[in-house]
């Protein structure tokens, strides 16, 4: 699971088109066409979640575990938000 997470993080860190990312899904992993779609959606719903900041939008282990893989990572590496959904890096507030 991580490594696939991992795997779609880096094409998306890279710059990878997401046709491109769910192609390159396939031919790493042998996952279907709507398959790969799935996983790359999955995995950037949990970079998502991670970018609010809010614990609570950690998704299920068991229900949605690409998510829930991502969201870690994310969590544990704030580089994946910031590469990703730039616009969501919180900004240091500045002192007047």
């Amino acid at each position: 699971m991580e490594s696939i997470a991992d795997f779609v993080i880096q094409q998306a860190l890279q710059g990878t088109p997401d046709d491109e990312n769910e192609s390159k899904l396939i031919s790493a992993f042998g996952f279907s066409l709507d398959d790969a779609a799935l996983v790359r959606d999955r995995v950037f719903g949990g970079v998502m979640r991670a970018a609010t900041g809010n614990e609570v939008n950690r998704p299920d282990g068991q229900k949605d575990p690409f998510a829930y893989t991502s969201f870690e990572l994310a969590l544990q590496n704030p580089s994946i938000i910031a590469g990703i959904y730039p616009q969501f890096v919180q900004k240091p507030k500045q002192h007047q």
